[in-house]
């Protein structure tokens, strides 16, 4: 990025390049998008779009973090309302959402994931948001997560976002299926039982 918005209404030129960007992805494919399409599919000039951004990779990196920090922000919002004494619908509330968060505009989020991918910075804030979230929610099924071993700990979140981000590239279907929902449900929720009520005891 060029320039960081601070005013408001910097923040709303910002945040309209972005989903102009998002829904150009949507409908066409990478090669195919330039500054010139964003910035009339937006309806600004070029230049209002250039004093933001150099190119169309800085936008869709934009994109893709700001992807994250909503995706983020969904989780957080989930776990708050969350009744400690009910953890498997935690569990499925948990993976309802991240499926539905990737089976929306699945084309787009195919091309977040590549770039994410790609990009270091943004790989280190999922994983920053991956790890927050895995404490929020130890904290809010009441487990010990300073005694979960590490190898578990690593793998809670893990087991239920890295199947819907590779269902996503290779088996969009898999998105729509119960069954598949059932599955992260099953195996996320086995990983936490263990340690559920456990003021420090050991998980098997």
């Amino acid at each position: 990025m060029r320039k960081r918005p601070a005013q408001r209404r910097a923040l709303a030129t910002f945040d309209t390049l972005l989903d102009a960007t998002a829904q150009l992805l949507n409908e066409i494919e990478f090669d195919d998008l330039n500054t010139n399409r964003i910035a009339d599919r937006a309806g600004y000039s070029i230049g209002t779009l250039y004093a933001y951004f150099p190119d169309k990779q800085a936008l869709v990196r934009a994109l893709a973090l700001r992807e994250i920090q909503r995706s983020g922000e969904k989780l957080d919002q989930l776990i708050a309302q969350h009744q400690a004494d009910s953890v498997e619908p935690l569990v499925r509330a948990l993976a309802r959402t991240m499926i539905a968060f990737f089976a929306g505009r699945t084309a787009l989020r195919r091309r977040v994931i590549v770039v994410v991918g790609l990009d270091a910075t943004l790989h280190k804030e999922i994983e920053v948001l991956v790890e927050r979230m895995t404490d929020r929610l130890l904290d809010a099924v009441r487990a010990n997560r300073d005694a979960i071993y590490p190898e578990r700990r690593f793998l809670l979140l893990r087991t239920m976002l890295w199947p819907v981000r590779l269902a996503t590239l290779q088996a969009p279907h898999l998105l729509q299926s119960p069954a598949f929902e059932n599955e992260l449900v099953t195996s996320t929720t086995a990983l936490l039982l263990p340690w559920i009520g456990t003021a420090g005891g050991q998980g098997s």
